[in-house]
């Protein structure tokens, strides 16, 4: 009887043995389980990345390089062909001049509108007809915006065209300034202006 308490006590501690490797195995697998999914979202991770970047860079670098070319492929924003930019915005004194060379070279007018960055609900309105005129003209015109408030160097520029209420138009010719509408000026008084400036009508006055 002894014998077989001991035995069965020995068996006890077998059957004990056994349940904790099966514990201890259970606990391996879990381990290795968590390692696999680790692995499987980083490499997923990496093919999305990989797709992101096929072609040589990332989306959004290739998007700011393809801006940078039409940039470049234009000339900036003061040298490009005729008829490619309808409309311009002038931010200092020296633009303004560069603005005004350049249109004579190209045998063109400049036409500026000075205004606010912030401003009454009809003269947003009217800056929407104004870009639809330099759309109008943009073969023989050059329409740009100045806006008076914004910078520091926009002061100065509004400033030099003695300009008190906006929004202001002026025009260039050949280098010179040919007309100015003061404010209140309407979008039929602008646009006879302009075709005036171009020769498109008599000038009878």
């Amino acid at each position: 009887m002894t014998e077989s308490s001991e035995k069965t006590s020995v068996g006890g501690e077998v059957t004990k043995a056994t349940t904790g490797q099966r514990d201890e195995c259970y606990c391996t697998r879990a381990v290795r389980l968590t390692m696999f999914a680790a692995r499987f979202v980083s490499s997923t991770a990496a093919a999305s990345l990989a797709a992101e970047t096929r072609g040589g860079a990332p989306r959004r670098a290739r998007a700011r390089g393809l801006i940078a070319r039409t940039k470049a492929a234009s000339g900036g924003d003061s040298s490009s062909p005729p008829g490619d930019i309808s409309l311009l915005e002038v931010s200092s004194v020296s633009e303004l001049q560069d603005l005004i060379k350049k249109t004579k070279k190209e045998n063109r007018i400049a036409v500026l509108e000075v205004r606010r960055t912030k401003a009454s609900p009809a003269v947003e309105a009217f800056a929407e007809k104004y870009e639809g005129m330099a759309d109008e003209f943009k073969d023989r015109a050059v329409f740009a915006t100045l806006l008076q408030d914004k910078t520091e160097a926009t002061k100065l520029a509004a400033k030099s065209l003695n300009v008190e209420e906006v929004p202001e138009f002026f025009i260039y010719k050949d280098g010179e300034l040919v007309s100015e509408l003061a404010s209140g000026t309407s979008y039929e008084g602008l646009h006879h202006a302009v075709a005036r400036s171009l020769g498109q009508i008599e000038d009878v006055g």
